[in-house]
């Protein structure tokens, strides 16, 4: 694997300098979009996710972002990683981007980090994956990023990037978990909730393992908060707690504590 890295979080700065007009949102889709090796009119910036309209709260969010110099952190944490890809054959594109989740119609939370972590969409995958090859490392505007941070979702992205381009798309909710909790596991992330919660959820979930439905992988993974938000129905988890299950399996199967 072979890194290659592109820089944006200035360019968002800029943009949220700018007057909430056209002229922005003009100026985003100039930056976001060039001419790629073929020639044509594609995604160069990977901004897309990004609310090229945000307000100042998404200002403050850069702002903060760069001044833990999150992309340096997010270079080197690649490279550090590099010796596990060795043998993946391809120019990852990696880049550190805001997601608007406070006060924007642009982004709906639970549903975007569904696409991204479920990673269940074909097109998205065909896109961005095969044809892009971009790795973005998504920060929310609700959250306060620390360099560690910042690394552990770096390496998990990079992890599930080389997943997705050696096997494609998991199709199976046991698929999503493994893909996921292996990714978040070699991040060096650990699980949020008890043993015992982990132990129900586990006992929740069982029957749903090969389940292929998106409603039904939702609700197992997210709980039932972001499940009634989104008008799927709710199996009695708490937020999160599939996800965090994920996790635990992927450390006990690789004898972490």
């Amino acid at each position: 694997m072979r890194i290659e890295f592109v820089p944006q979080l200035e360019l968002l700065r800029e943009l949220y300098q700018q007057p909430r007009d056209m002229a922005r949102f003009y100026w985003y889709l100039e930056r976001m979009l060039g001419e790629n090796a073929d020639g044509q009119l594609d995604v160069v910036v990977p901004m897309t996710l990004a609310n090229p309209m945000g307000r100042e709260h998404c200002l403050a969010a850069v702002n903060a972002l760069l001044a833990i110099d999150a992309e340096r952190v997010a270079q080197e944490a690649a490279e550090d990683a590099l010796p596990r890809f060795a043998d993946v054959d391809v120019t990852v594109k990696l880049s550190v981007t805001l997601l608007d989740d406070l006060k924007g119609g642009w982004t709906h939370r639970y549903l975007t980090e569904a696409g991204m972590r479920m990673c269940t969409d074909p097109r998205l995958l065909r896109c961005g994956i095969r044809r892009r090859q971009f790795v973005v490392v998504p920060c929310w505007a609700s959250e306060t990023y620390t360099p560690e941070r910042i690394r552990q979702l770096t390496r998990a992205g990079l992890f599930s990037f080389t997943y997705l381009y050696q096997h494609g798309a998991p199709r199976t909710l046991r698929e999503i978990m493994a893909l996921d909790g292996q990714a978040r596991a070699f991040a060096g992330e650990r699980p949020v909730l008890d043993q015992e919660e982990l132990e129900y959820t586990a006992q929740v979930i069982a029957p749903h393992m090969e389940s292929e439905s998106f409603p039904i992988q939702f609700a197992c993974l997210f709980g039932d908060e972001p499940a009634r938000a989104v008008g799927y129905a709710p199996l009695g988890l708490s937020a999160y707690a599939g996800w965090d299950l994920a996790l635990a399996m992927a450390l006990k199967t690789m004898g972490s504590p």
